[in-house]
């Protein structure tokens, strides 16, 4: 939890990578579309949080996971919760699009403070995330050598190349 982040800690890199994919219609405990709410508005709220750790950390780094699939997705304000229409696969490009939306503006205010913001797509990399997109049965075994073989020439490449490192640091 956030109160035990001692006040002489220091934090060198904050890699936002929670996500969820193309689920069924859910809401967050805030009431919030659950890709939107986990996919964006919990990166957002975790790195305001700690962006005055960050800055006092200075020099260090927020990387932000995104994806290429942002470019499928829009922000409609009147019905930010998808409760008119929802498309699972269309909120998750939206909480994407947020999230370079974020990164880029986050960039631009802590432009001077030794923090930098960055955004990325993975790549393809073997995770649960897909745990709600149905695959007929016939076609897993080629879904299941594709990421084998991409995992093992690219498995979090361009998260090292952004971040540096592999894991948040933190230390006292």
């Amino acid at each position: 939890p956030m109160r035990n982040i001692k006040l002489n800690s220091v934090l060198d890199v904050l890699i936002n990578n929670a996500g969820i994919f193309q689920c069924p219609y859910m809401k967050t405990e805030d009431g919030f579309e659950m890709q939107f709410g986990v996919n964006h508005l919990g990166h957002f709220l975790l790195t305001n949080l700690l962006l005055g750790l960050l800055k006092n950390s200075a020099p260090s780094r927020i990387v932000v996971v995104s994806s290429k699939l942002y470019k499928y997705g829009e922000i409609n304000f009147e019905d930010l919760n998808s409760e008119i229409s929802y498309n699972k696969s269309f909120c998750y490009s939206r909480s994407k699009l947020a999230n370079i939306l974020f990164a880029r503006e986050l960039a631009r205010r802590l432009e001077g403070t030794g923090v930098t913001v960055n955004s990325l797509h993975p790549g393809i990399v073997r995770t649960n995330l897909g745990r709600y997109v149905n695959i007929p049965l016939l076609a897993k075994p080629f879904t299941k050598s594709t990421f084998l073989v991409m995992s093992l020439l690219f498995n979090g490449v361009y998260t090292l190349d952004c971040a540096s490192c592999i894991f948040i640091f933190m230390h006292a």
